[in-house]
């Protein structure tokens, strides 16, 4: 039982074998024969020209652009609606829009910048006005104090000074005065104040005339109980200055 088993499986593959080949033949011979139809119809029907891959190229892109014109006159066209009122007119036919140029974008706006205020200084303070300086008073000056002077030599020399007045300062004696108005080159004295003492003037010395000669001095016309360097004069007086002859 079991070889009749197995030789009936054998069979089995066997027949299914060559039922797949002579189908795959069949297929095979199928083809064969559409092929060779076909090389014959192609044969028979008129070739037509080749067209260069250069123009068929245009003509898609002429029939692209054909195409994209259509549909953008289609887009651009606006049908306008029809009105109740006359149905019997015609309405003109919808003349395509012009495509209109795209308007610029509207700038973005700018922040506003408020104008800050200017920076003021601060006030100055009013300055009070000074008050005017009070103006120095002016004292007048000093009345000049003056006083008549004069010199008179030996009889034979004769005035040596005239009278003529002669400024002096506030406390000045007889003998400033002489010195003042002879110039202290012109004469000769010794010691000072209370012991002053004349010995000569313009080159006239005492003893010169007689062994009682010599310098006296009269003011306002009495003599000098003191000497010429402790006698003050006064505003106006009068200073004699006498050569004796003794």
């Amino acid at each position: 039982m079991k070889r009749f088993t197995i030789y009936g499986m054998i069979l089995f593959l066997l027949l299914s074998l060559t039922a797949c080949g002579t189908k795959e033949e069949g297929k095979a011979v199928s083809k064969e024969t559409k092929a060779s139809e076909k090389v014959e119809k192609d044969n028979q029907s008129p070739k037509k020209p080749e067209v260069p891959k250069q123009q068929e190229s245009k003509k898609t892109d002429k029939q692209a652009s054909t195409k994209t014109t259509q549909t953008s006159e289609k887009n651009t066209v606006a049908v306008q609606p029809a009105t109740s009122a006359a149905p019997t007119a015609k309405t003109p036919a919808a003349q395509p829009k012009t495509a209109t140029a795209p308007k610029p974008a509207a700038p973005a706006p700018q922040p506003k910048t408020t104008p800050k205020p200017a920076a003021t200084a601060p006030a100055k303070p009013a300055v009070a006005p000074k008050p005017p300086a009070p103006k120095p008073v002016v004292q007048p000056p000093a009345p000049v104090q003056t006083v008549v002077f004069s010199i008179t030599g030996p009889k034979e020399k004769g005035t040596l000074l005239s009278s003529r007045k002669v400024e002096f300062n506030e406390g000045n004696t007889v003998l400033d005065i002489l010195l003042k108005a002879a110039g202290k080159s012109n004469v000769d004295y010794s010691g000072g104040g209370s012991t002053a003492y004349v010995e000569g003037i313009d080159g006239i010395y005492e003893f010169d005339y007689g062994p009682m000669s010599g310098w006296i001095f009269k003011q306002n016309g009495a003599g000098i109980p003191k000497s010429a360097g402790a006698i003050k004069v006064k505003d106006g007086d009068r200073i004699e200055c006498i050569y004796k002859e003794k």
